[in-house]
């Protein structure tokens, strides 16, 4: 039945494709033809009785030559060709959406974002209403628009929209409030971040009669809860799981899976997690989590409260966990990679202080804050291989002290079409300085203290730039350095480049760490984060640095909802044991062209088609089709103090 499905799905692409490029040479060939031989449809016609008829798709094809219209004629072609017979007809109902109103790419700075708040700033709140959208059909930028096909449709009928008054405890102005411009900025953002909302917007309208008050509209749209991801984990395991991001519209997000390993006793294990976030309108986050396998066996607790805007004044967390589980213990020498029960059992504390500066007032910069903040920590492992073990350091009882101090300054710009299919993205800009001091025991004690920055802006005509710094080393006895660390990255995302219909990004991350005087279980190496898709790379080093290039191009078509963009790939990466930056030692590089395909409307990952080719002894071309769990933006938040790992 599955083939049957993808077999279909094949053959209306390619009946579609063959459209499309007839469609485009009639466009290209109608832009060259001399003024006496335009069709009648374009002429002005002399004064007659007779009524002379055209098709729609030609006069709008001679007339209309925007982006929008070039979109509606493929479909509008596509659909003459399916609706020829009533099988076809049927197809051409099931599987495709027609763009009747393409979403706009929304590219919004802050101060822009502001002002449309900024102009009802002090007047009174007079009612809230909340206008959820059906899942299918509509989008926050068009609302009248509806599900066209049988799929879209039953989808509607079996969701369940998220509660009413699950929305409310995520609102942070209440009926009778005055509106504040940044506050509103941020609870729309906020609403997007939700793990069940697909997009959001907040509109305010003057209540007539009433200059000193308004009526806020709060406009949400979910993402279809359910998914199923399969993966291969540790030791040859298989792990089937299936995830609901919002069981019966409450928010609640519930994950079950199964484990299976043959040889393994048992063979078959469970897992799961319960999560609720925004508990009691606390904006805390809790979820347990366990799981019971033959290598695996592990429950845990954790609440976690962020700085989720840029004024709240509060913020902490808690971590609980009990693990006993089947690990590789690496080494910097492959050959003495130990393979060992690691039983441990894991408390973690942490609280932090902000005091912002201009806090309630617009500021083109954004908002800044100091923040202070504090964390406990304590790792006790019940068994120790002993002195026997070259790694024997790893299973060391340690108890950890950290404070910081830092400044933040947060704003966030609204985009599109840079990890998403189109959805609105909260691009973070700001800057952060931040120092981090404390004490570690484990056999002995010893001092850490480290030095992070950070900085993001948009630059005119240049795209995105997010760059990072860090260094944070150890004092042992005698005030000695021990275990340093550096840390250099850079990400650039390019303007968003029309090609006619389809829509270009170009991207480029850089990464640079090195370190030194580490723990033997303590090294760098290459993987996939560094080179996608590589596997079984062994080199192992203590300074890398690795660069990543994409181009991808965003298809205007869509096929049961899902959008398509094809990209392209160059990673390099160099790994060595020099005390100094070199760019000598093992070179490993990868490149590669691929398709992904996502639907924003349901929580599934991003499907991936991907062949990749990588010279020399480390892999050899191979063809990888997975869910890709997509990228995320590196945010300007001072939370939980943290040891940058070195890994």
């Amino acid at each position: 039945m599955i083939l049957r499905s993808q077999l279909l799905v094949v053959f209306c692409v390619w009946l579609g494709l063959c459209s499309w490029s007839r469609v485009g040479s009639c466009a290209s060939a109608t832009n060259y033809l001399p003024g006496n031989l335009l069709p009648d449809a374009v002429r002005p016609l002399p004064e007659e009785d007779t009524v002379r008829r055209f098709r729609p798709w030609l006069v709008r094809q001679l007339t209309d030559t925007s982006k929008e219209a070039r979109t509606q004629l493929f479909y509008d072609e596509l659909k003459t060709k399916f609706y020829r017979n009533n099988l076809t007809r049927r197809l051409y109902d099931l599987v495709f959406v027609a763009p009747n109103a393409p979403a706009p790419v929304v590219t919004q700075s802050y101060q822009e974002a502001l002002d449309y708040f900024q102009q009802y700033q002090g007047k009174v709140i007079r009612s809230v209403t909340l206008r959820k959208l059906p899942l299918f059909g509509p989008t926050v930028h068009d609302t009248t628009r509806t599900a066209t096909n049988w799929l879209g449709r039953t989808g509607n009928r079996i969701h369940f929209q998220t509660k009413g008054w699950v929305l409310d405890k995520n609102l942070l102005f209440e009926e009778g409030e005055a509106v504040e411009a940044e506050l509103f900025y941020d609870n729309e953002r906020l609403l997007r971040s939700l793990s069940y909302i697909r997009d959001a917007r907040i509109r305010l309208q003057e209540v007539p009669g009433q200059p000193d008050a308004v009526d806020v509209i709060v406009i949400t749209q979910d993402v279809f809860p359910l998914s199923v991801s399969a993966a291969r984990g540790e030791f040859s395991s298989y792990q089937l799981e299936v995830q609901n991001n919002n069981i019966f519209g409450i928010g609640h997000r519930l994950s079950t899976g199964l484990s299976f390993r043959e040889g393994g006793a048992p063979s078959m294990g469970y897992l799961g997690a319960y999560t609720v976030e925004n508990m009691a309108g606390t904006f805390a986050t809790g979820t347990l989590h366990a799981a019971y396998t033959d290598i695996n066996k592990s429950v845990g607790l954790s609440l976690q409260r962020p700085f989720y805007t840029p004024d709240i004044r509060w913020a902490g967390g808690l971590d609980l966990q009990r693990n006993e589980r089947l690990r590789v213990l690496p080494n910097r020498n492959p050959l003495l990679d130990t393979v060992v029960w690691w039983s441990h059992d894991w408390l973690d504390l942490w609280a932090a202080h902000a005091i912002p500066f201009r806090s309630r007032q617009a500021h083109p910069g954004g908002r800044e804050a100091l923040v202070l903040a504090g964390r406990a920590l304590r790792l006790y492992h019940h068994d120790s291989p002993g002195d026997r073990m070259e790694s024997r350091d790893f299973f060391l009882d340690r108890k950890l002290w950290l404070g910081s101090v830092g400044w933040v300054q947060r704003r966030y710009r609204r985009d599109a079409f840079i990890y998403g299919f189109g959805i609105t993205e909260d691009v973070p800009l700001g800057s952060l300085i931040n120092l981090t001091a404390g004490f570690e025991h484990q056999d002995r004690e010893s001092a850490f203290v480290q030095l992070s920055s950070g900085w993001g802006t948009y630059l005119r005509r240049a795209g995105y730039v997010n760059l990072r710094l860090a260094a944070g080393q150890f004092l042992g006895g005698e005030s000695r350095a021990e275990r340093r660390m550096r840390y250099a990255a850079a990400d650039w995302i390019s303007p968003l480049l029309p090609l006619k219909r389809y829509m270009l990004r170009q991207m480029l991350h850089l990464d640079y760490m090195y370190g030194d005087r580490r723990y033997s279980y303590e090294f760098l190496s290459v993987g996939d984060r560094e080179i996608r898709g590589i596997r079984n790379v062994f080199l192992r080093g203590t300074q890398r640095f690795s660069a990543s290039a994409e181009s991808i191009v965003f298809s205007p078509w869509q096929a049961l909802g899902f959008r398509f963009a094809a990209f392209a790939f160059a990673d390099l990466a160099y790994l060595n044991e020099s005390p100094y930056f070199s760019l000598r030692g093992s070179a490993v590089q990868g490149y590669g062209l691929g398709l992904r395909v996502r639907n924003e409307n349901l929580t599934f990952k991003t499907f991936q088609v991907r062949a990749a080719w990588y010279p020399g002894p480390y892999g050899g071309f191979a063809l990888t089709i997975r869910g890709n769990p997509g990228a995320v933006f590196q945010d300007f938040r001072i939370d939980r103090p943290e040891i940058i790992p070195f890994q």
